[in-house]
């Protein structure tokens, strides 16, 4: 099996709010680009300590999804080193 086959999944953008990153994602996937959702229970005011909501891609899409969010121009937080 390669690394082709299961590609490593990769953050191509991260959104203070959990709608933002729904509408993010959603377009990612009618372009027909595999997406998760991930933080979206410690995104906005659900936690204590709030978090973003990242959007996750295989690596195989990581360009054209970069590609699409840029255009899609949602508010994004601000990137961090954990990316």
């Amino acid at each position: 099996m390669t690394n082709q086959d299961h590609p490593e999944p990769v953050i191509v953008g991260q959104y203070p709010t959990e709608i933002q990153a729904t509408f993010a994602a959603n377009m990612l996937r009618e372009a027909g680009i595999r997406c998760e959702m991930v933080g979206a229970a410690s995104s906005g005011f659900k936690a204590e300590s709030p978090g973003y909501v990242r959007l996750l891609v295989s690596t195989n899409d990581e360009t054209k999804a970069r590609t699409l969010l840029e255009e899609f121009g949602a508010e994004k937080a601000p990137e961090d080193d954990a990316d």
